[in-house]
């Protein structure tokens, strides 16, 4: 799977990020303010910004006075992200081997990068290698309450129905505002939670991400049902 997300990536980097760069709901509406709670204190801090694609955490986290380093598998994401960022230091790579020592990093942040992920534990391992006792691992990712259901067209014109949430595995999603088909895998709470706790973290925090309300104007029908169904989750978790 995931030289299907590095090419869908690298053929999608360009509009991605001008599209970022205008706002997209899901994202700076939706997903961001969840997890940027989650980053008020970084000043001083050695971040690595997992998936960091072109480079818009990395961004917010360099000026919010972190050292940040910045990770994802798509060159073409990172040559956007390189040209977006200064001071960054940006490199091809993937979750399963990071190029950094053991006990690195103060907190690593993977932002809607987690459903990607087809060995779980040895991403989590791995995290968990490169960061230092008592650090944080903050990511967010599609809620199992979303991942497990499909968009069907009928009436209402689209809506969404139950598939079978206990069939994990890998899925495919239409993006309309890419125009893109990426891959993800499904992932149930249990196996979340299990992988956490089998690979050396405590949970410290959780959100069920709700969109804020500028959000409203942006997207009407997407902020209406995001309000009421959680489509993100974010977790902050930290090494024992």
């Amino acid at each position: 799977m995931e030289k299907e997300v590095r090419s869908a990536y690298d053929k999608l980097a360009k509009t991605y990020h001008e599209k970022r760069k205008q706002g997209t709901f899901y994202n700076e509406y939706l997903e961001m303010p969840a997890t940027l709670s989650f980053l008020k204190n970084v000043k001083n801090k050695r971040v690595l910004d997992l998936g960091c694609g072109t480079g818009i955490y990395s961004k917010i986290l360099k000026n919010r006075g972190a050292k940040v380093f910045g990770i994802d598998i798509s060159p073409k994401m990172l040559e956007i992200a390189k040209s977006n960022v200064r001071g960054v230091d940006f490199r091809v790579g993937t979750v399963y081997k990071l190029p950094y020592k053991s006990n690195y990093f103060d907190m690593v942040v993977a932002s809607l990068v987690a459903h990607y992920f087809t060995r779980l534990d040895k991403a989590f391992k791995e995290t968990r290698r490169v960061l230092k006792k008592n650090g944080v691992f903050i990511f967010s990712s599609d809620n199992p309450v979303i991942s497990a259901t499909r968009r069907m067209k009928g009436k209402p014109r689209i809506y969404r129905v139950f598939t079978d949430y206990f069939n994990e595995g890998k899925f495919y999603t239409r993006w309309p505002t890419f125009k893109s088909t990426i891959p993800y895998r499904h992932v149930t709470y249990q196996t979340w939670i299990k992988t956490i706790v089998r690979n050396g973290f405590v949970i410290e925090d959780y959100i069920d991400a709700k969109p804020i309300k500028a959000g409203e104007k942006i997207n009407k029908v997407s902020y209406k049902f995001t309000s009421k169904v959680p489509y993100f989750f974010v977790f902050k978790i930290r090494k024992l």
